[in-house]
């Protein structure tokens, strides 16, 4: 056999790999039909919910994966840390992007007790945002706190 397809889609739910299941869809294109041949690209798509995505973070070695929570297409961090007997709320939204192959997950919101704040999006100082905007609201917390 000789030529190629033009494109090839492949789908599946709840594909299990080392402990974690997925929904995968996979698109090639100018896939050859004899072996030996490149592939012109394909692609891949996971879809994780929020237990899968939870699974998969448990894995990592002290992350506290059960403070995980998905409001798509954001990701929500929110734990708690004692402070001087009373537990202080400490939360960050990343929200998730794939670039060059890998996923990049950038801070949208900063929350440190009541105090909220969105760093602004400039792709040139994106750290520097986030880290003013938490500083920020780390202040804002500190004077609130001072004044109780």
């Amino acid at each position: 056999m000789v030529g190629l397809l033009p494109e090839i889609r492949l789908s599946a739910d709840d594909v299990e790999l080392n402990g974690i299941t997925a929904d995968v869809d996979v698109t090639a294109q100018d896939v050859p039909m004899y072996t030996g041949a490149d592939w012109s690209s394909a692609n891949a798509t996971v879809v994780l919910d929020q237990a899968q995505t939870r699974a998969l973070l448990s894995k990592v070695d002290g992350f506290p994966a059960e403070s995980v929570t998905l409001d798509p297409p954001d990701v929500a961090l929110d734990t708690a840390f004692p402070i001087l007997g009373t537990s202080v709320p400490v939360g960050v939204t990343l929200s998730p992007a794939a670039r060059d192959g890998q996923i990049v997950l950038s801070p949208t919101t900063f929350r440190l007790a009541a105090q909220m704040c969105r760093p602004t999006r400039s792709a040139s100082s994106s750290v520097r945002s986030s880290a003013r905007c938490w500083r920020s609201c780390r202040s804002a917390c500190l004077s609130t706190c001072r004044r109780r």
